[in-house]
């Protein structure tokens, strides 16, 4: 019911970032990545410093073996969003598959 909306309401307004972001987000949770990416992107034309998306591209970047675009996304998080766990999570994790391709 989510996406359908989401997918309405983008009909409409391609640039919607909350539409964007709920469709990326049902795209992230089906590991359908390449998808979830490019709606997300979207949201950053609206929001480029939204923590929540910048985190969740930076774990599709490590999920696609791209680690040097996540520790990226995953440190412009970081500087929105310093207090979150999730976000530090994240940046370990890239941090640590960039160290791994020395």
């Amino acid at each position: 019911m989510a996406r359908s909306f989401a997918k309405t309401v983008l009909a409409s307004d391609p640039d919607n970032a909350q539409a964007n972001f709920a469709l990326g987000m049902g795209y992230f949770l089906e590991e359908r990545y390449p998808l979830a990416e490019s709606h997300l992107k979207r949201c950053l034309e609206k929001k480029p410093n939204e923590p929540a998306v910048l985190n969740n591209l930076a774990v599709i970047a490590l999920r696609l073996g791209r680690a040097n675009e996540a520790l990226e996304y995953a440190q412009r998080a970081f500087e929105a969003a310093p207090e979150s766990a999730d976000i530090n999570r994240t940046l370990e994790k890239a941090r640590t598959a960039v160290s791994n391709m020395k």
